[in-house]
This record gives structure tokens, C-alpha cells and sequence, in this order.
């Protein structure tokens, strides 16, 4: 007999068990990397998982009631708003796949609140391998490295093993957080090999040529190194942070230099480098349709039904806050926007008073902020890695709730080693 594994309930002392559980939550993360047929790998694959976590009882703890609750409003209301839809078989089967994503959230929450760090490990050390190879898939199908790689690209831009580069971009900010936060406070011998794995990742963000993961990893990096320096309160530990994001900001500099240096890359990097797209400004653009849809939303407090949003205006609406209230009406709408900011607010309160769990917490709750806000621009509630990102954080929030009280935070480490 094994060890206790609470993930795993009264069988968690089963190695086997535990075994076969484990790798299936690492083959799901992993799998998260190839989007380019649908259903995915990722689909199928989470099948296997929640019938193999509900036959060994995995507890689902009731401090996820109130995620839980959000995204069930969510769902829930959009179904009857389906109903205004002119396309509505279209638009029940759009709810029900976005019902199948919002329960790999909760099955990530379920599996991180009962084994906190050891299974938030697990999921950053596969979605780390996933990260990789999206970015190897993405650099080599851009500069043409082999023959038959330009599937990987998409409109001159690198979509590696996705279907968009702007989701490819996205995709890449939580590994590339989690390599750079042990760059920061890692041993020597992993900052040697960590730093050049976070510039490869870099490199593949910025070779999707998305404005949007841009910002992304600048906000998320931003506000991920900037608490962590803020919160130590080891003077050689906020000057190491000093030193080695310094370091890192300039061999990424240099690497973005080099890149520019090929003719094709510059060029695409001048036409992609400005704040307002044409399609972005002006009538009909991204942002006057964002004012009408909310003006439309407020006529229609059932909704419009799930891809109603694009055969009206006909674009879809590029704002994540604006198509929950189009598919899932007011109350739909207002459900996500509390789960977004509850998310938000809990997590913040969780960075400040569990300085044990900071660096475990950090890059999953930064890069979730940066998404949050890239929200406003993208459509993101259908992001596997939105659902996987929500899940670790409430699991995280939910087994620190359930804990014992932790001891007085003079006592506790202010780091440790990621």
C-alpha cells in the first residue's frame, strides 16, 4: 500500500490507482497543445478522465461552490436564449460544448483542491511540455525550416498547432511565466536550463504576431514579478529578482532584434506593431460594434443566442464580456462577469495573506489577470486554457479555505523554489 492521495478518495492509497489518475490529468494538460481538428485529442481525452475520477469518487470541495454555481447561471441561461436564435440547432449544440469546457474547469478544480501543490505541479510541468512543442511547431512552420510546415502558419503568422495565432500567443504566457519565475529564484544549474526554453517561448509568442499576446505576457509578466519583488521581504531575494529580470528583458530584446533583422519579419512586424488596426477603428469596426452590441444587449435581456452576435453585425464580437451577455442573456452575462471578478478579487486577497503558496499561485493568477483583460478584445470563454487556468486557481483558493489556519506569516518562507 501506498501513500494517502486524497485526490483519489478512500482509493487514494492504491498506487495504482493513483498512477493511472495522475497520468491521465498529464496526458489531458499536455494534450492541450493540438487544436487543429475538432473535437481534439484534449476532447476525448477528458472523457476518459472525468469517468475515471468519478468511478474512483474524487471529492469536489464545497469551498468551489461559488464558481461552480457561476458557471452552471452561465450555461444555464444560455440555452433558453438559444431558443431567439435563428440558427438554433447550431446554437445547442454551441452551448453544449461550451457546457462540456466549463466542466473540465470545474474537474481541474476539483483535482488541485485536494492535493494543492503536488498536483498544481503535475498540470505546470505538462502544460509546460505542451508549451513547448506548440512554440517548436509554430518557430519551424514560420521560417519554413521543413518542408510541409506551413500548416503551422496562418496568414504569414505562426499558429502553430492551433487553429489562430491569436491563440496560439495566449496559450504560451503560463509556461512562459512559470520558466521565468524560476529564472528569478531557481538554483544556477535552473536558470541555465530554464532561460533558454523561455526564450524559445518568446520568440514563438512573438512570432504570432498577436497584439494581443503581446500585451498579454507584458501585463501578466508585469504584474507576476512586479508582487513577487513587492512581497519579499528578503532584501538579497528582491535584488536577485532585480538582476535576473534584467537579464532575461535583454537576451529577449536581443532575440526580437534578430528576428527583425530578417526582411520578412520586420516588414510584417511594422504592419502589426500599432495600436489601432483598420479593422479595429471606424463604423463597422471592432469597437463601434462593441457599442451597438451592448446597445442591442439591452433590448434583448433573454439574449441573442449563441452565434446570433456575427450574422447580425456580421462579425463576432471580439470582447469575451459582450458575447456572454449575447449568448446567455443578462443573467447569463452578469453571472460571468461576477465568476471574472470574484476570481479576480479572491485571488488577489490569496496573493497578499498565503505568502507560502505565492510562487505555486503567481504565474497561473497573473497570466489569468492578463486574460481577463485581453477579454476585452478577444473572444475567450472557448479557450481550453481559459478553463484549465480557472480551475487551478479555484482549486488553489478552495484547499486554502478548507485548510487549517496557516501560521503567522513571519514564520513562513517567502519563496520557494519553482
Amino acid at each position: 500500500m501506498g501513500r494517502f492521495d486524497p485526490t483519489f478518495g478512500r482509493l487514494g492509497a492504491e498506487p495504482g490507482i493513483r498512477m493511472i489518475g495522475h497520468a491521465l490529468v498529464l496526458l489531458l494538460v499536455f494534450s492541450g497543445f493540438f487544436v487543429l481538428v475538432e473535437p481534439a485529442p484534449y476532447e476525448l481525452i477528458s472523457l476518459t478522465a472525468f469517468a475515471f475520477f468519478l468511478l474512483v469518487g474524487m471529492p469536489i470541495r464545497r469551498e468551489l461552490g461559488p464558481m461552480i454555481f457561476l458557471l452552471i447561471v452561465f450555461i444555464a441561461f444560455g440555452f433558453p436564449a438559444a431558443t431567439q436564435a435563428r440558427a438554433q440547432e447550431e446554437a445547442f449544440f454551441y452551448m453544449t460544448v461550451s457546457a462540456f469546457l466549463v466542466l473540465t474547469g470545474i474537474f481541474f478544480a476539483a483535482y488541485v483542491a485536494n492535493n494543492p501543490v503536488e498536483n498544481t505541479a503535475r498540470i505546470r510541468t505538462a502544460y509546460i511540455g505542451a508549451g513547448l512543442l506548440a512554440a517548436a511547431t509554430g518557430i519551424v512552420g514560420y521560417l519554413g525550416l521543413l518542408p510541409g510546415t506551413e500548416i503551422f502558419t496562418l496568414f504569414g503568422r505562426a499558429k502553430g498547432t492551433f487553429q489562430d495565432p491569436n491563440v496560439l500567443g495566449p496559450f504560451l504566457i503560463l509556461p512562459a511565466l512559470c520558466l521565468l519565475l524560476t529564472v528569478l529564484t531557481g538554483r544556477f544549474t535552473q536558470i541555465v536550463t530554464r532561460l533558454p526554453l523561455l526564450l524559445f517561448l518568446l520568440l514563438a509568442v512573438f512570432f504570432s504576431f498577436s497584439r494581443g499576446a503581446w500585451l498579454h505576457f507584458i501585463l501578466s509578466a508585469g504584474i507576476m514579478v512586479g508582487l513577487h519583488f513587492l512581497l519579499s521581504s528578503d532584501p538579497r531575494l528582491r535584488f536577485r529578482i532585480l538582476v535576473m529580470t534584467g537579464v532575461a528583458l535583454g537576451l529577449g530584446v536581443a532575440v526580437v532584434l534578430a528576428a527583425l533583422s530578417i526582411e520578412s519579419v520586420a516588414d510584417l512586424f511594422r504592419e502589426r506593431a500599432v495600436l489601432l488596426q483598420t479593422y479595429d477603428d471606424g463604423y463597422g469596426g471592432r469597437f463601434s460594434r462593441q457599442v451597438l452590441g451592448f446597445q442591442l444587449m439591452i433590448e434583448n435581456p433573454l439574449g441573442l443566442g449563441a452565434l446570433e452576435f456575427a450574422k447580425i453585425f456580421p462579425e463576432d464580437p471580439h470582447n469575451v464580456y459582450l458575447k456572454a451577455f449575447s449568448i446567455s442573456g443578462w443573467a447569463g452575462g452578469a453571472a460571468y462577469l461576477a465568476l471574472i471578478g470574484l476570481t479576480l478579487a479572491r485571488g488577489a486577497v490569496f496573493v497578499f495573506t498565503v505568502p507560502r503558496m505565492r510562487t505555486v499561485f503567481l504565474p497561473f493568477y497573473a497570466t489569468f489577470v492578463g486574460l481577463a483583460v485581453l477579454g476585452l478584445l478577444i473572444d475567450t470563454d472557448r479557450w481550453r486554457h481559459f478553463h484549465l487556468l480557472l480551475g487551478v486557481i479555484w482549486g488553489l483558493l478552495a484547499a486554502e479555505r478548507a485548510s487549517a489556519p496557516y501560521p503567522a506569516a513571519s514564520r513562513l518562507p517567502t519563496h520557494q523554489r519553482a
